[in-house]
Order: C-alpha cells, then structure tokens, then sequence
C-alpha cells in the first residue's frame, strides 16, 4: 500500500482532479465515523468547519474535496496532507472492494450446516456419525428456485452481510439465483416501520423499487410478477428483528388487497401469495419454531474456524499499520503487529470464542489494537479472565477513541449516558436510535468512538437512524446500569432475574436479544469488577455509591444462590446457570450447583467450548467428590472434547446420540486417559463401529479406575465386540459390562465368554446375542459359574428353554453372591417356573428375580405366591395377569421381616362352551385361585389391592379368609365398596390384631351405624398410627364414638375423615378426640359437610406435632381463620395447612402469624 500512495504522491494535484467525482460517490456513502476520521486529516487552521448531521454531509465533503485540490497550503505540507487523504480514500474504497471481494469467494467455501428439517433431499451425514449435515453454501442453495429455505445464525455471524453478497452476485449474472429473476430484499428492521395496511404493489414501489417509476410501469411489473411468481426471488433478513410473528396462512391471499405487512410475508411463506416464488429468510436458530411446517430446508452458517479469524485478524492489523503510517506513528512499520494480536487472541477462550462471528470478532480487534497501543501500562499484559471483564475493556477500547476526556474516566463518565440509553432500549425492544431521539452529547459520542453504526435504507443509502455495534454491547452496558444506578429496584431484579433456555417453542416471548443480560449481571457481580462499577456509581452522581454497589452485587449473588440450590432445572437451563457462575467466579455457587446435582444431564443442546469451559468452572468446584457427565443428543464440535479435559475428578461420563461415531470415539480415545478418577464409561445408543471400538479399547487400558462399561445399541458387530473384550482382563476394578444390541453374532458371545471366565472380578455382564442358538447358554452358564459373585444375571428374551433352565439350575447354587436373575420372555410357562421355584431355597439370591412375560397362567402365578410360605427368605411378590404380565419375587438379605403380596389386574376366569351364569356364580364362589390365595395370607403382614375387582360375594371370601393373621400390621382395602356386610365380617377379626399399625378403609360406602361398631371394634388396636375413613357415610354418630375410643389410641398420628357427613354437633365431638392425640400429625378433615369448625382448630393447640392440617372445601368463616391466628403460636412444627376460608375483615390478623411458623405452606 505504500508503494502505491509513494507512486500516487507525483502527480497527487492530478488524480483529486480526475476522480473527483468518484471520490465524492464513495464518500458520500460513507458513515459519519467515516467523514470524521477524513475530517480529521486536515491540518489546523485549514478554515473547514466541523461536519453536522447527514443532512448537510454532502456539502462538506464536496467543501472537503475542493480544498484539497486547490492546493492553497504550503508545498510540503499540502503535500503531506493530500498524501494522507489520498491515503484514506484509497483505504476505504479498496476496503469496500476487498469485503465484497472475500466475501463473494467464501460464498462458495462457506460451511452451513443442515438440520432434519429438509423435505426435498437427504443430505449425508459426517463422518462422525452425526444427523446434521455440512456443505458449502453454493451446494446448500442448489435446488433452492421455488421452495422456502431457511439460513439461521447467531448475532454477528454475517446473515445480513450474506444477503447482500447473494444479492450481488445476482446484479452481475453469478451464483444460485438467475439474473433474469425479480429480486428483492426486505430488511424485517425496516419492515417494523410499516404501521399501516398495504398491498403487495404499495410494499414494492413505495418502500423497495425507486417512486419515479409511473402507474403504468408499476402495472406491467406486478401483472408479470402474477403470472409468473416462480420467476422471483424473496429475501427477507433478519426475522430475529421483527416485531410480530409470522402466522399460518390457508386461505389465497389477493395481491392488490391491503393488508399488514405480516401477512404478506406470512403469505409468502405459506405459498398462499405468488406460490412457486423462491424465498429466502434469514433468522436465529430459535425462530425456527415460527416456521415449524413452513420450511423446505434450513441451514445454520457454522463460525468462523481457527484460519478464518486468523486470516481477518491479520487484515485487520494490515488496517491498522496503514493508520499509524498516515499519523506517522513509528510503530505502524512493526509488521508482527498481526501476528502478535492473532496469538493474544488466541491464548484467550474468551476473545477466540467471540471471533467465532464476523461482527464480534471485528469488537475483539478493536480491544486488541487498543491494547496494543498501551503494551507499556502496568495492566498491558493482563488478559481478561472472565466475558464481562473483556466486555469492560472492550468499551473502554473503544470510548479510548474519543479525544475528549484522560485515561481515568474513559469508563465511568462516558459510559453512563450511554448504559441508560441501552437500558431503555432494552425494556422496550428497541435496538434502533433515530438521532433526534438521542442527546446530543452521548450521539456525538458513541458515533465518534464507534459504539454506533449507521444503518442503510433498502436503496443502501445512509439514513438517520443508529444501533450499537453489537446486541451484546447494548445488553452489556444495560447490565452496567442495573450495576450502577437504582432504575432498577432490588424488587423488580428479583423478579426479572432468571435462567433462558436453549430449548424455544412457540409460545416463547419474541424478542430480538440474545438473553445475555444476566450473563454480565453475574459477572458485574464479581469482585474483579467491583472497582470498575464503582466508578462508573460515582460518575452518575449516585449517593452513597460504594456500599449500594456493594449490596448490589450482594443480591445478586443471593439470586445467584437460590438458582444453584434448585432441583427442577432443565439441562440448558443448568448449562446457562453454569456461564453464570462462572462470570461470578465463585466457587462457592459452584460448589452449590453440584451439591444438589452430582451428575450434570445435558440433552439436545448444541455445545460449543466455551459451554464446556464453563462446566469445567462449575466440575471443578467439587474438589474430590466426583462429578458425572451426561452427554443426551447434544451436538458438539470435535474441539469440545479437547477442552473437557480441563474438568478434573470426573467419576463419570455418558454419551448417548447417533450423532457420535468412529471419528468422534477417536477423538475422545485421545483424552480418556487425563479423567484419572473415571469410574463409569457409558458410549450407548451412539454409531461406533469396529473401528472406533479399537481406539477406545486401547485408550482404556490406561484407565485402571474404570469399573463399569456400557456400549450397547452400537453397531460394534463381532469384531468390535471382541476389542472390547480384550481390555476386560487389563482393567482389573472392572465388574459390570453392558454390551446388548450390538448386531453380534454366536462367534462374539463365545469371544465375550472365554475372557469372562478369566476375569474373577467382573460381577455384571449383559449381551444379546440370536436367541437361536439354544447350546450357547450352556457356555455362558457354564463360564459364569467360575465368578464366584457375579451380581446381575441377564437372561431375558432369550428362550431358554428346559435344558438351558437345567443348566442355569445347576449353576446358580453355587454363585454366592448373586443379587438380580433377569429371566423375563422366556417362555418358561408355569412347568418351568414351578422348576425354578422349586430350587429358591438352595439360590443366594439378594435383591429379586423376574420372571415376567413367561406365559404363566393362574396356576403358575399362584405357585409363585406359594413361595409366601414355602421360602423364608421370600419378602414380597409381585404379580400381575395384566398386559404388563409383571412377576417379580423379591428376597429379604436377612431374617425376619414382614411379607407382601401385591397383585393387580388378576381377573381369574375360566372359559368353556358349558358354563352358564349359574355355574360361573359357582365357580366364582369356589374359585381355585381365590381359595389358594386365602392359603398363603396367614403369612402376610401388610395387605392391599388384592381382588379389588371382585363382586361383593368375592370380596366376603377374601374378608373370610383374613382370620389368623395375627401378625398383621397393615390393612388398606380402599374402594372395596364392602359395605355395612363387609364391614360386619372385618370386625371380627380386629380384636385379634394386636400389631396393627395401619388401617384404611376408604370408599367403601360404611354406613354410620357401622363405623359406631368398627370404632368399637378398634378399641383392642393399641398400636394403631393412622386410621383412613375417608369418603364413606359416617356422620355424628361415628364422631361422638371417636371421642370415646380414639383418646386410647395413644399412637395415632394420622386421622383422615374427609369426604363425610357431620354437623357442628359432630365437629364438637371430634375436638374432644382430637385434643387427646398427643402424637397427632397429620389430619384432613376436607368436605365433612359443615363450617363449624372452630372448636376443632381450637383443639389442635394441644397437639404440638401437628404438621398438616386439611380443612378444605368446607366454606369456613372469620371464626376458623380468627381461631387459626390464636393456634398457630401453639403449633410450631406446622407446615402445610390446607383451609377455604371467606375472609370478610381478618386476612391482615391471618397474615401477621405467618413469622410464627415459617416452615408453613398455605
């Protein structure tokens, strides 16, 4: 470049006279930024006048022009001075020329990645395995004529700046869309000041094509564009920015009819209007859910990779050189300036992470030139360790621009104005400033330092109206002013602040941010930045500006706190807790996120570095507890892998998406090794092969911690599987191996079997292999008999068979320590589960054994409940006829203990030609199944839902068959509808019952007479804790009864009468009972019929362990809530109380007794 202005320097007089006109063009094109740093070459006392507004631009440039090229200074310095200029004009146009040029050669190199949402092709996969697709822009757009496509990007990743090279190109005859097409771009930013109703002819040439074209031109065009849609090309940018929402359309939309112009746009996309019309939107990634079902393709632009912001880091510093030649700055001749920058830019996760993006990566340059310029401070070398901090010094970067005010208030003073101005427009969703909108002083001065860019209308001329450089300038200095200034009172921060999901939907709130507002809240939190905050309090004339910041960032480090502690997170809303406590840098908060979620579960979310960065912060925290790791169909780039190294003692890490294949097991074969407290290794339901198997098996033989593995739903096949088994003698910690639905055949079992028997310590094994093979269970019995304890046995699904059942039979005894046999869908049917029950005694079994979905009938389930009786270590069984066909026997480790039957949806029948309703009565009554049940309930201890579903005969024979269990402790025959019969046959037997501890006999129509009888009856129960009588009859009878016999029942802590029929006389009766519990806990007393309750509220003062109290649904008055104002003092363990009450002047007495009992929910 110096080369050309030393040739240009000869004849300088010359080229201002011959280009004139040109130069005046590219100037007048320029921004305001632009015209001043121009301005500023002129020497003093040239007589220029400092440039206004746009308005009279024009007449100063051409001012400008004129006094350069009459050449009334002296000699040299006019000619310096043009030198200079030249210099500037030269850089700026060959800048505009040297963008488009590069943009318009990555238009064919740039990278999109596809998402499943293309309905016209499929496109192939990576080499990884995953599901999205990267191509070239030129190959994403092909095939694009007549269909809606879609291209989503963050802020800053070049969508609009693509729109315009597409739009180039087709000016001059290039790229995907014909030259002979009607194109048009609409700007959705410009589209939002369309207020009223219009046509698509008023949209066209009142707002896109030039207004001197006349109505009869106007007229030919949209007749052609009418009858020949598919002959125009739609761009519509930035869909992030628009106000509305794009609506569903299936009714034809007429083009001369005026309408908003969202429904335009929505007819376009709809193909309701001009269908066939190619259309190309650009928006975020989490608009797409406004386009669910409108789309034909969409693509997302992938960042910038490492050579790409090398290269524009490098052009940039080329940039700069040149303006330190111009203000013969010797530095400007130090070629290694670039070089140095890119290398900076590269040591920071920060600064590289934002130059992933065109417009951001453009910020971090500004930061690093400005550094540059300041290598000699003390602070010259320090690199911010946190987003905010670089936000910080990236604002002071650029307010360093203005030439106006020291070092020292670049920060505080300047930035005030302009964080009130990004506030407000941030409340209100505005992200353009019109200039007589904006005072004076902060538009002269964010103009000047380039905190604001000029916007351009749709005929790409320079209009009045301005934006922040970059939406996360604006929310960061939004941040800075909740930080610094009360317009933001602690109650409403308390409020605003929250955690964004990455997951959107449509019902989301539109909005066009990036949801980073509390982002730089936290970190503004920090006490890295407290200095900084300070300064700018002081500069807004905020009084007592120390400690209010102080307070500040204390609240929102107790917001902080109680988002951490929380257990209802979603996975993205964890990840985004984790950036924010890593801007906070406390390692406390860390600490907290991991205390209430030991294993953090990440799914379909896409990962980016710094997101893996950030839960580094967070793993680290937890010193050397441990931390799990699970990765659900999150897309992640190859180099996410390398910084999860940084997460130190990682007991566990869990893959599971197609996405992740051989390239990406490779990569992480790699780094497996650095987890040094690794444990449990899960790569499931993923797409690794043979190959990748190979890397990760010997990437495992330096992991000697390891001691659970899972690679099952792969596609390893035989070989992949025999990989696998290789490692399994090296890693002698290792007990438990998953392995199923891996595409094996009998060769790889028999592999998987030899080396199992030489690994003494492996107790967990599970491979499905072809169930064909009948002979191959004798090997695996065979060889797992030589494991002494092997836990979990996995037989399911296999058709065992009797020979493979006598095999299993054989060696089962002999394993010691077995705790789960998993022999479901064997079809064993009720001969070879009698077989099997028979051995019980002899088997070590601790935990269950399922025998589901065996083709048992009623006999084979009731000889499943005969082991009641028959096995002593048998604890509970669990069976079920039902479509789940469930089977469980469950085993108690040591002796003693209660047994329980569970059994559902057991309807015994039995189906022949001869029956009639006569003989089925019969049957019923003398059902084999009903008598065998009857047999083995004298072993139980706990019943419930046994033949819920019997007529009321059944249920008697059931009730009938209860005598002798001595030992029961536990009865709840809820919804039996056993009525006064049943309940004449129950208490009987209740005297006997001497260890009850529970009874519940709930829905079951019992009649006020005889709940007198059976509150008699329960007279003997002295051990009885809660008693259940809801929804039945009972009234006051049954309530005067209770305040005879429950004051003996010294145990009961839980009275449940709700759903009956009692009146204020019974309610009476009932506070006499009640102020006798002691121990009383918990009583629900909901819809009993009356709203004289007051004495019974008054009667719960005398029980100090009350905890939950029911009284809803019964209408209550000022008496109950006056009364509950002068218990509550009494009731200190109170925690949930449930009371409809009609205030009419007591809510405020109410409400003052809340402090007494702070653990209470109402």
């Amino acid at each position: 470049m110096d080369d050309e202005v030393d040739r240009a320097d000869g004849n300088v007089n010359s080229i201002l006279a011959q280009d004139s006109s040109e130069l005046f063009e590219i100037l007048c094109s320029q921004s305001q930024s632009v015209i001043m740093s121009l301005w500023e070459t002129a020497p003093p006392g040239s007589g220029l006048q400092t440039p206004g507004g746009p308005a009279a631009a024009s007449e100063h440039i051409r001012a400008m022009l004129e006094h350069f090229r009459d050449g009334s200074a002296s000699v040299e310095t006019g000619h310096r001075v043009r030198r200079r200029f030249l210099c500037f004009l030269l850089f700026y146009h060959r800048k505009a020329d040297f963008y488009i040029h590069i943009k318009l050669i990555q238009l064919n190199e740039l990278e999109i990645q596809t998402t499943g949402s293309d309905r016209s092709s499929v496109l192939p996969d990576v080499d990884y395995g995953s599901l999205e697709s990267r191509l070239t822009l030129e190959a994403f757009l092909q095939g694009c004529a007549g269909k809606v496509t879609v291209l989503c990007g963050p802020a800053g990743s070049g969508k609009t700046l693509l729109t315009s090279c597409l739009g180039h190109q087709w000016a001059n005859g290039l790229g995907p869309i014909p030259s002979s097409y009607l194109f048009v771009l609409l700007e959705f930013r410009q589209l939002n000041l369309l207020s009223s109703p219009l046509s698509l002819a008023e949209l066209l040439f009142q707002h896109y094509f030039p207004p001197q074209n006349d109505d009869n031109h106007q007229k030919a065009v949209m007749d052609y564009l009418v009858s020949n849609p598919e002959q125009s090309c739609w761009l519509l940018d930035g869909y992030d920015e628009f106000h509305g929402k794009l609506n569903t359309q299936n009714q034809p939309l007429d083009s001369e009819t005026p309408v908003p112009a969202a429904d335009l746009l929505s007819g376009l996309l709809n193909r309701q209007l001009l269908p066939g019309s190619t259309v190309l939107l650009t928006c975020r990634l989490r608009d797409l859910p406004d386009l669910d079902g409108l789309t034909d393709k969409v693509g997302q632009l992938l960042p910038w990779d490492h050579q790409e912001i090398r290269e524009y880091v490098h052009s940039f510093f080329e940039v700069v050189k040149l303006v330190s030649v111009l203000k013969n700055n010797d530095n400007g001749s130090d070629g290694s300036l670039g070089s140095e920058a890119a290398d900076l830019l590269f040591s920071s996760r920060h600064l590289l992470a934002m130059s992933s993006f065109p417009a951001l990566c453009n910020i971090c340059c500004v930061f690093l030139a400005q550094r540059g310029e300041e290598t000699n401070s003390s602070n010259g070398d320090e690199v911010p360790a946190t987003l905010t901090q670089l936000y910080l010094a990236v604002v002071a970067a650029f307010l360093s621009r203005w030439p106006h005010g020291g070092e020292d208030d670049r920060t505080n003073t300047s930035t005030f104005p302009q964080s009130r101005l990004a506030l407000e427009g941030l409340e209100k969703g505005n992200i353009l400033f019109w200039e007589d909108d904006v005072p004076a002083n902060v538009f002269e001065l964010s103009v000047r330092t380039g905190l604001f860019s000029q916007v351009r209308g749709h005929d790409g001329k320079l209009v009045s109206a301005y934006s922040f450089t970059h939406l996360t300038v604006q929310e960061f200095l939004a941040a800075l002013r909740i930080m610094t200034s009360n317009d933001v009172s602690d109650t409403q921060l308390k409020k605003r602040f929250s955690l964004k999901t990455r997951w959107t939907t449509k019902s989301d709130q539109k909005t066009v941010f990036t949801d980073s507002l509390y982002l730089y809240v936290c970190g503004l939190a920090s006490p890295r930045c407290t200095q900084a905050v300070v300064q700018v309090a002081q500069a807004s004339g905020l009084k007592g500006f120390q400690n209010w910041v102080l307070e500040r960032q204390d609240l929102v480090l107790k917001l902080l706190k109680s988002l951490c502690l929380s257990n209802s997170l979603t996975g993205p809303k964890v990840l985004q807790l984790c950036h924010y406590v890593q801007e906070s840098q406390n390692q406390q908060l860390a600490h907290q996120v991991l205390s209430v979620r030991p294993t953090l579960e990440l799914r379909n979310i896409w990962l980016l570095p710094d997101d893996i960065h950030a839960l580094a912060f967070v793993v680290n925290a937890a010193g050397d507890t441990g931390v799990g790791l699970d990765f659900g169909s999150c897309s992640m780039e190859l180099e996410c892998l390398e910084v999860l190294t940084r997460c130190q003692n990682i007991h566990y890490l869990s893959f599971r998406s197609r996405k992740y294949g051989d390239k990406f097991a490779g990569k992480l074969a790699a780094i497996l090794p650095e987890f040094t407290a690794l444990r449990k290794l899960e790569f499931w339901g993923a797409a690794l092969t043979a190959a990748g198997a190979a890397s990760v098996a010997s990437a495992l033989r330096r992991c000697p911690t390891v001691t659970e593995l899972n690679f099952s739903d792969n596609n390893l096949q035989d070989e992949g599987i025999q990989h696998m088994a290789e490692v399994f003698t090296e890693l002698q910690n290792l007990v438990s191996v998953t392995l199923g639905r891996n595409n094996t055949t009998l060769k790889a079992v028999e592999g998987l079997v030899k080396k199992m028997s030489s690994c003494l310590n492996i107790q967990r094994v599970h491979a499905e292999y072809d169930p064909t093979h009948t002979h191959t269970h004798t090997h695996i019995i065979h060889d797992t008999s030589k494991t002494e304890a092997f836990i979990w046995q996995n037989l399911s699904c296999n058709r065992l068979g009797d020979n493979g059942l006598k095999k299993l039979l054989e060696v089962l005894p002999r394993l010691r320590e077995v705790r789960e046999v998993h022999l479901s869908g064997n079809q064993l049917e009720d001969e070879g589960v009698k077989c099997l029950l028979d051995s019980l005694p002899r088997l070590h079994i601790s935990s269950y054994m399922n025998l589901s979905k065996n083709r048992l009938t009623q006999r084979g389930l009731l000889d499943v409940v005969s082991t009641l009786s028959t096995c002593a270590r048998v604890s509970q069984v669990d069976i079920s006829l039902g479509e789940a066909q469930r089977c469980l026997i469950w085993f108690r480790q040591n002796g003693g203990g209660e047994q329980t039957l569970r059994q559902t949806v057991c309807v015994f029948s039995v189906e022949e030609s001869w029956i009639g309703s006569e003989e089925a009565v019969t049957l019923l009554r003398r059902s084999s199944a009903l008598t065998l049940i009857l047999r083995f309930l004298f072993v139980c201890k706990r019943l419930n839902e046994i033949v819920k579903t019997s007529e009321e005969d059944g249920v008697l024979d059931v009730l009938a068959g209860l005598e002798g269990l001595t030992q029961i402790k536990e009865i709840e025959l809820d919804g039996w509808r056993m009525a006064d019969q049943g309940i004449k046959q129950l208490i009987k037997f209740l005297p006997s019952w001497k260890e009850l501890r529970k009874i519940s006999l709930s829905k079951n129509l019992i009649s006020d007479p005889s709940g007198e009888k059976l509150l008699d009856a329960l007279r003997s129960c002295f051990h009885l804790e809660e008693l259940h009588l809801s929804s039945n009859r009972l009234g006051d009878v049954s309530a005067a009864r209770m305040a005879l016999i429950l004051p003996s029942m010294t145990h009961l802590s839980v009275l449940d009468i709700s759903e009956n029929q009692i009146t204020k006389e019974g309610a009476i009766s009932l506070s006499a009972a009640i102020m006798s519990l002691k121990k009383l806990k918990r009583i629900h007393l909901t819809s009993v019929g009356t709203s004289e309750l007051s004495a019974v509220v008054a009667s719960l003062g005398h029980c100090a362990f009350i905890q939950d109290v029911g009284l809803g649904w019964n209408n209550c008055g000022d008496d109950v809530a006056l009364q509950l104002t002068e218990v509550l003092p009494f009731c200190p363990r109170l925690t949930h109380t449930t009371a409809d009450v009609t205030f009419s002047q007591t809510p405020d007495v109410v409400a003052s007794q809340t402090d007494v009992c702070p653990g209470r929910e109402d």
